[in-house]
């Protein structure tokens, strides 16, 4: 079986089972990227009750960007704020 998918965040689980089962795997860059998907966020319980984990991207100016052109944005530290939830 082959499988071809958007790169995500964090898959779900019916993601990893196709994973398994799959021969080749391929991973669609040239579609656009979706703004608030699961592609760079994700949800997690936490003691506070569901949290929202983003990954931040830099938006181009045009309208549409192809996922394989996406930039992650650094501009502030957003990698402690997940690793502190």
């Amino acid at each position: 079986m082959n499988i071809l998918l958007h790169p995500n965040y964090f898959p779900s689980i019916s993601t990893y089972t196709a994973l398994l089962q799959a021969a080749t795997i391929t991973f669609e860059m040239e579609d656009n990227f979706q703004k608030q998907t699961n592609r760079n966020r994700m949800y997690i319980y936490s003691p506070n009750g569901i949290q929202l984990l983003n990954i931040p991207i830099k938006h181009s100016k045009s309208e549409r960007q192809k996922y394989k052109d996406i930039k992650i944005e650094n501009a502030f530290n957003w990698q402690k704020i997940i690793l502190n939830h």
